[in-house]
């Protein structure tokens, strides 16, 4: 019986996705790899297909973005018990580097997501991990109060960061990176998809909130190790990249806080969004689509869009 449904997103992955896809399809537990293909140009989604056959190929004649292409393998994965959030990036370097996630999830039936080690290619650690952000976090962070010393030194950002998190011991973590996450599908049905009003960016942490509420978490293995190459899918962003960051935490603010402090983090982004053209000049995107969290980069390139 097939129990994993891999689930990967890929938009011009080349010759690393297919990489990436090999590994996967030789997993010794039961898997079966599903292609979100989100309107490659360079023909990797097909090439895939045509190297694997195993592959279940989706090809969207445009880009939909990430969490619309998650979620179509989600919907696609509701007859298997487990679900693997799988980056196109991801290299499995072992056969086995499955059965260590799926064996602790089959002992441990009130544990619903599992995260793993994230390392670069040559072992270092790739620190991809937070706690869920509270509206200081997203202000200091991400916006104006970036530029206070004193801020970016406290406890609730060190907190947000993961700084003093034992990365050596397993444990309970709010916000892995979904770049390799197992999870199991009962859970999901219960969470639900995610959030396609966040395409790129802050999809994860929105996901994350809403499985914090309703009582889960991940549990973090150390000894899963997962060889994470790190897109530079978000570096064709340019210089959008931080207003399309900066619209999707403004949106993610309205939806999780109260007014007071969406409206506290909205303004902050604005200040800094106003600074960095003054300073930096490199904001060259409308200053109020900022606080209305307008997703420019999504608009700008009708609809192209991918982390």
């Amino acid at each position: 019986m097939t129990r994993i449904a891999m689930i990967t997103p890929n938009w011009n992955g080349g010759e690393l996705a297919l990489e990436s896809a090999r590994s996967a399809v030789k997993q010794g537990v039961a898997t079966q790899l599903f292609l979100i293909d989100n309107g490659s140009k360079d023909g990797s989604g097909r090439a895939i297909a045509e190297a694997l056959p195993a592959v279940q190929l989706v090809e969207n004649p445009e880009n939909r973005g990430f969490a619309a292409a998650v979620n179509q393998g989600l919907r696609l994965a509701q007859g298997f018990e487990y679900a693997l959030l799988l980056n196109n990036d991801v290299v499995f370097q072992n056969e086995d580097d499955l059965a260590l996630p799926l064996e602790y999830l089959e002992r441990n039936p009130s544990v619903d997501g599992i995260c793993g080690r994230y390392e670069y290619p040559d072992g270092r650690f790739q620190h991809f991990y937070n706690q869920l952000p509270t509206p200081f976090d997203l202000i200091t962070y991400w916006g104006f109060g970036r530029h206070v010393p004193a801020a970016l030194q406290s406890a609730s950002l060190r907190r947000y960061h993961c700084v003093d998190f034992d990365f050596t011991q397993a444990a309970d973590m709010e916000q892995p990176a979904f770049t390799c996450i197992l999870l199991r599908t009962s859970a999901l049905r219960m969470v639900g998809e995610l959030d396609e009003q966040f395409p790129i960016f802050f999809n994860d942490v929105d996901f994350c909130w809403r499985w914090r509420a309703s009582g889960r978490t991940f549990r973090y293995l150390p000894d899963w190790r997962i060889v994470h190459h790190k897109s530079a899918s978000t570096s064709k962003l340019g210089g959008k990249l931080y207003a399309e960051m900066a619209g999707s935490i403004a949106r993610f603010a309205m939806k999780h806080y109260s007014r007071r402090d969406a409206a506290l983090v909205r303004a902050s982004l604005v200040a800094e969004a106003t600074y960095r053209r003054l300073r930096h000049r490199d904001f060259d995107s409308p200053i109020s689509g900022t606080w209305r969290g307008d997703l420019v980069f999504i608009k700008d390139q009708g609809g192209e869009r991918q982390r």
